[in-house]
C-alpha cells in the first residue's frame, strides 16, 4: 500500500501541491486528472521519489521512503517504482530485444513480455524505425520486465491516434491487475473508462478522491536497479555516434602525450653510459679500451700486434662473453681467435688456420671466429670508405689469445724506455745488496749495473761498497713524468731502475680492456675524447625539453576532451540516460558509461602507442654514421611504457574526479 501524508511542494515559491494526503492500494488502475497546473505531473514524480518535497511523507508498506538519504532514495526508487513518460526513448540503434535486455536477460521473459503487448514481431525490430504507440507499448513491455509493485505513466497516449492509444491502455490496464498503476492524462474520457478509482487535482489540491484503499501488502518485485559493465559496454557503442568525433580527438590526444611522455622517460632513463654501450653492442664491440687503471688490470691486456691497426688482446675467451661461431678455442700460447666483423670484412684473408706474424718473432694462428653483432654495419660501404674503419673501435680488428697463456708473454716483454732514455724493469725478486725492497708503487730499485755506469767503477766495487753507494744515490727520481724514491740497490746487470708491478704497468703499447658494461661514458671519452657522445647527449637534452612539452599540452587537451566526452549533451539528458533513470536504473550504476568511455580511449590509445609510437620511436633512435654502420643516438626503454600509460591514468582519473559529482548529478536530474 503506497500512503502520502500532508505532501507540499513549491517552485521559485508558488505552490504546485498543497496538503496532498492519498491512500493507493497494492492494485488496480487509477487516474490522477485535472486541468493543466493542476499539480498532477508534479505529484507523479514525487510520488515516484524523482522530485523531493518540501514537506509531507511517503510511505511504502508502511516504511517512510521520502526521507532516505541520495543513494538510498536512488536504490528505493529503481526497485519500488517503473515511470513511464509521455514520449519513451529506446536506444535507438538497438533492436527492441536488445534494448529490453538491458532489463532482463532471460530471452524467453522478454518475448513474452512483448507477446502481452502485441509487439512480439517487432523484436528484431531498430528502435528507431518504431511508431509512439509502438514505443509506449515496449515502455510498458519493459515495466512486466522490472516487475516493480508501482507503475507511474505520465500522459502516455497524449500524442497517439485513437488506435494505438486504445492498444497502449488495454496494455497499462492488463498490467494493473496484479501491481498499482498511477495513469496521468488529459484524455479522461478513455482514462475514466478503465480506471479502477480518481484522484483529482485542482490548484495542488485533491478535490476529488474514489480510491478505495486496502491494508494488503504490495507485490514483492525483483527490478534490477544496476547498470552493469556488460550492459555499459553496450550503451557506449550504441550511442558512439553521437560522440564519435570527440572519441577520436581523445584518442588521439592521449596517444600523443603517451609517446611524448614515453620518449622524455626513455631520454631521461638512459643516459650517456646507456647510449655508449648500446652503440657499442650494437658495432659488435665486446671489450673496450679505457683509462681507469685500478678497474681496468682486473680485466683483458691487449698490446700492440705489430699491424697498423689493432692488438693481440688477452681475454678470458671462454667465459660466455665470446660466443664460438667457427672452429675452436686457443689450446696454447700461439693459438689467437678473431671478431666475426674481421671474417665478414673479408673472408678470404680473415679465417680459420690462417697464420701471422703479430710481434715481429711469433706467427699465431687463427684458431677459431667468435661471434660479433654485424647487423649495423654495410660491408660494402665500410670497403669504400676504409679510412673510417679503425675509427670504430680497434677491438673488432684485433687477435685475441687466451688469458690462460699470458704468462708466457709476461716473460717475454718486462721493460719500457722512459723520455730519459731510461730503463725501468719489472722486480722479480732480485738479491738486495742496500737498503730494502720495494713495498709501495711510488719506490724503485736502482741496479748495480746502473750505479756502476754512474760511477765509473765496477759492479764488484759497488756490490763490496754497496751501503757506501746507496748513501751517494739520488733518493728522488722521476720516471715517466711519475715521481719515485729509491728503496734500495739490487743486483742486477740491467742498466735502469726496477719496479714491483705486472708487466702491464710497464709496457708502453699495452692498452687496459673491459668488458663493455663495466665501462662508464667518462671512461669511454676519456680515452676517445669522443665529442659525437657530447652532440647526442646536448640532441638528447633538446629533444626532452620539446618531448616534455607535448606531453603538457596534449596531457591538458586530452583532460578536457575527457571532461567532455564524460558530461552529456542535452538531447543526451532528454533522451537515453533519461529513460534510463525514469525506468529505474540507479544514477551511481549509471556512471559505468563514464568509466567504460574512458577506458576505451586509453585502450584505443594504448594500442596505437604499441603498433605506431613505440616503432616510431625504436625506428629513430638510430642514425647512420659514416656511410660504414649505424649508430644510436638513444637508447629506447621498456619502463617508459608504463611510465606513461602510468601517467595518462592518472589524467584519465583527474578527468574523471573533476567530472564524477557533476555528471552524477547530471543523472540524476535526467527524469526531472
Amino acid at each position: 500500500m503506497l500512503k502520502i501524508e500532508n505532501l507540499s511542494k513549491s517552485f521559485d515559491g508558488v505552490y504546485a501541491l498543497t496538503d496532498v494526503s492519498l491512500m493507493l492500494p497494492s492494485k488496480g488502475l487509477f487516474a490522477l486528472i485535472g486541468e493543466s497546473g493542476s499539480g498532477k505531473s508534479t505529484l507523479l514524480k514525487c510520488i515516484g521519489l524523482m522530485l523531493a518535497p518540501d514537506c509531507g511523507k511517503i510511505l511504502f508498506d508502511g516504511k517512510e521512503i521520502s526521507s532516505l538519504k541520495a543513494a538510498a532514495r536512488d536504490k528505493a526508487r529503481g526497485r519500488i517504482f517503473t515511470y513511464i513518460a509521455q514520449e519513451t526513448v529506446l536506444p535507438e540503434d538497438m533492436t527492441v530485444e536488445e534494448g529490453l535486455a538491458l532489463f532482463e536477460k532471460d530471452r524467453q521473459k522478454r518475448l513474452m513480455a512483448l507477446d502481452k503487448v502485441g509487439m512480439r514481431g517487432k523484436a528484431e525490430e531498430k528502435a528507431r524505425n518504431l511508431s509512439g504507440g509502438e514505443r509506449q507499448r515496449v515502455a510498458i513491455a519493459r515495466a512486466l520486465l522490472r516487475d516493480t509493485p508501482v507503475v507511474l505513466c505520465d500522459e502516455i497516449t497524449s500524442s497517439l491516434d485513437d488506435d494505438n492509444a486504445d492498444a497502449v491502455m488495454k496494455a497499462v490496464s492488463e498490467l494493473s491487475k496484479d501491481r498499482l498503476v498511477l495513469c496521468v492524462g488529459h484524455k479522461v474520457g478513455e482514462l475514466l473508462a478503465v480506471a479502477d478509482g480518481v484522484v483529482e487535482l485542482d490548484g495542488g489540491k485533491v478535490v476529488k478522491n474514489t480510491v478505495s484503499p486496502d491494508s494488503s501488502e504490495s507485490r514483492k518485485g525483483n527490478a534490477k536497479i544496476s547498470l552493469g559493465f556488460k550492459d555499459a559496454v553496450k550503451l557506449f557503442f550504441c550511442t558512439f555516434r553521437t560522440k564519435a568525433a570527440r572519441t577520436v580527438f581523445a584518442v588521439l590526444f592521449v596517444f600523443i602525450a603517451m609517446a611524448s611522455f614515453m620518449l622524455s622517460t626513455t631520454l631521461l632513463i638512459k643516459d650517456d653510459t646507456d647510449v655508449m654501450r648500446a652503440n657499442a653492442k650494437n658495432q659488435g664491440i665486446i671489450l673496450l679500451s679505457m683509462s681507469n687503471k685500478d678497474i681496468a688490470t682486473a680485466y683483458s691486456v691487449g698490446r700492440n700486434s705489430g699491424m697498423v691497426n689493432g692488438w693481440l688482446i688477452y681475454a678470458d675467451l671462454d667465459n660466455g662473453d665470446f660466443a664460438l661461431y667457427e672452429g675452436d678455442y686457443p689450446k696454447n700460447g700461439k693459438d689467437v681467435m678473431i671478431p666475426l666483423f674481421m671474417h665478414r670484412y673479408d673472408p678470404d684473408r680473415y679465417r680459420v688456420g690462417m697464420q701471422i706474424n703479430l710481434d715481429g718473432k711469433n706467427i699465431y694462428t687463427v684458431c677459431g671466429i667468435f661471434e660479433t653483432d654485424t647487423s649495423a654495419y654495410d660491408f660494402e660501404e665500410l670497403k669504400k670508405e676504409e679510412s673510417y674503419l679503425y675509427s670504430v673501435n680497434a677491438t673488432l680488428f684485433s687477435y685475441y689469445a687466451s688469458m690462460d697463456f699470458y704468462d708466457e708473454y709476461r716473460d717475454s716483454v718486462s721493460y719500457v724506455l722512459t723520455k730519459e732514455n731510461e730503463r725501468v724493469i719489472r722486480y722479480n725478486d732480485e738479491q738486495i745488496i742496500a737498503g730494502k725492497a720495494p713495498e709501495e708503487n711510488n719506490q724503485v730499485l736502482i741496479s748495480t749495473g746502473s750505479v756502476a755506469q754512474k760511477y765509473g767503477v765496477s759492479e764488484n766495487e759497488v756490490v763490496a761498497s754497496a751501503d757506501l753507494y746507496f748513501e751517494r744515490v739520488q733518493k728522488s727520481v722521476v720516471l715517466a713524468g711519475e715521481k719515485y724514491s729509491v728503496s734500495g740497490i739490487c743486483f742486477s746487470s740491467y742498466n735502469g731502475w726496477l719496479k714491483k708491478c705486472d708487466v702491464s704497468e710497464l709496457a708502453s703499447t699495452l692498452r687496459y680492456l673491459a668488458p663493455v658494461d663495466d665501462i662508464t661514458a667518462e671512461d669511454y671519452k676519456d680515452v676517445y675524447n669522443s665529442s659525437k657522445l657530447d652532440n647526442y647527449s646536448a640532441q638528447r637534452e633538446e629533444m626532452t625539453k620539446i618531448s616534455l612539452i607535448l606531453f603538457a599540452v596534449f596531457a591538458v587537451l586530452a583532460f578536457f576532451v575527457f571532461v567532455n566526452t564524460n558530461l552529456f549533451e542535452k538531447d543526451e539528458r532528454k533522451t537515453l540516460f533519461g529513460s534510463l533513470r525514469e525506468a529505474g536504473f540507479t544514477a551511481r550504476s549509471l556512471t559505468l558509461y563514464f568509466v567504460f568511455s574512458q577506458a576505451f580511449t586509453l585502450l584505443c590509445s594504448f594500442v596505437l602507442l604499441l603498433a605506431v609510437g613505440i616503432p616510431t620511436i625504436i625506428k629513430f633512435q638510430t642514425v647512420k654514421e659514416a656511410l660504414c654502420y649505424t649508430e644510436y643516438m638513444y637508447v629506447f626503454s621498456w619502463w617508459s611504457v608504463l611510465a606513461a600509460l602510468g601517467a595518462m591514468l592518472l589524467v584519465a582519473a583527474a578527468a574523471y574526479a573533476v567530472t564524477a559529482i557533476k555528471s552524477y548529478k547530471e543523472i540524476s536530474a535526467c527524469s526531472k
